[in-house]
């Protein structure tokens, strides 16, 4: 590994400590072996050295970044190193770098939550929108509460609807300054947000769901529509889609539409009602089709 300076001078002294996790994942993918270690980490360690100086943090985050970044070498026969995940670890500097932002003993715990954070994202547009959209709030977040509020808050507005209501339980641990980047339309409006999914001037105003499973798509037949009242699962909109074989809430609000996985036996599916619409929405489904159209209704 061809690294100089005061990076080099790092890893000497922190050796102890890193190359056990190094052999501990040799050990465990042999793989590994014939690849060139030095080659695909040292983009990483040099990132995140770059970013964090020798803070607190960094040989833990050096420890996160090669136990994430290397078994992947030994499924795909190249480094996946994704740059979503890169960028959102150096994102986080400002935070992490602030002693109040994360208690002792919690950034391991933190940064798996972060990830799984950044792999719920449906895309690789949506992830980089969402880390877009992180930037600027979580310069002055100042504890793992915060930062969390923020994600959830940022993905609802970037159309994952399912996160309505968890995003506005949440806007009361923001700050004005940190709720008016995510969401400029006043706090006075959070309320109205949470009783009616229609009440922010988003710009959705409906689209395509759905899809072939064989092809990454939710459906292995044609989907049925049915209406679940009193259902647990905050913010859907109380329709039901199924193949008969799988069910999946739709969640739909002024941002975007979403269907969601829900496990719902299959003998009381035909015992729910039919429904196609439902505040405010109209679902089209079609015969030989494994989507569904939403319609917005004015």
């Amino acid at each position: 590994m061809e690294i100089e300076g005061g990076l080099a001078s790092f890893l000497a002294r922190e050796e102890e400590n890193i190359q056990p996790v190094l052999d501990g994942l040799l050990f465990s993918h042999p793989r590994l072996a014939d690849a060139d270690l030095g080659k695909h980490l040292t983009p990483l360690l040099t990132a995140l050295y770059e970013a964090y100086g020798e803070s607190d943090h960094l040989l833990n985050l050096m420890i996160h970044g090669i136990e994430t970044t290397l078994p992947p070498l030994v499924r795909g026969g190249e480094m996946m190193l994704n740059g979503d995940f890169l960028k959102g670890w150096l994102l986080l500097a400002p935070f992490l770098n602030r002693k109040e932002a994360l208690p002792s003993g919690e950034l391991r715990s933190f940064l798996t939550s972060w990830d799984g954070a950044i792999r719920s994202l449906p895309d690789a547009r949506t992830r980089r929108d969402w880390l877009d959209q992180m930037a600027a709030p979580l310069m002055v977040c100042e504890r793992k509460e915060e930062a969390f509020a923020l994600g959830r808050l940022a993905a609802w507005t970037l159309g994952m609807a399912e996160w309505r209501i968890p995003a506005l339980d949440g806007c009361e641990l923001l700050s004005d300054r940190q709720l008016a980047s995510l969401f400029p339309y006043g706090r006075s409006q959070l309320e109205s947000a949470r009783e009616n999914p229609w009440a922010i001037p988003g710009d959705y105003t409906g689209g395509r769901l759905g899809g072939f499973a064989g092809y990454g798509g939710p459906f292995l037949l044609p989907p049925h529509c049915r209406r679940l009242e009193g259902t647990d699962a905050l913010g859907s909109t109380g329709l039901i889609l199924h193949d008969q074989r799988r069910a999946f809430l739709l969640f739909s609000d002024s941002f975007g539409s979403r269907l969601i996985p829900f496990p719902f036996h299959e003998d009381r599916l035909f015992t729910l009602p039919g429904g196609k619409e439902k505040g405010k929405l109209k679902i089209h489904l079609k015969e030989d089709s494994h989507y569904l159209w939403v319609e917005v209704i004015n």
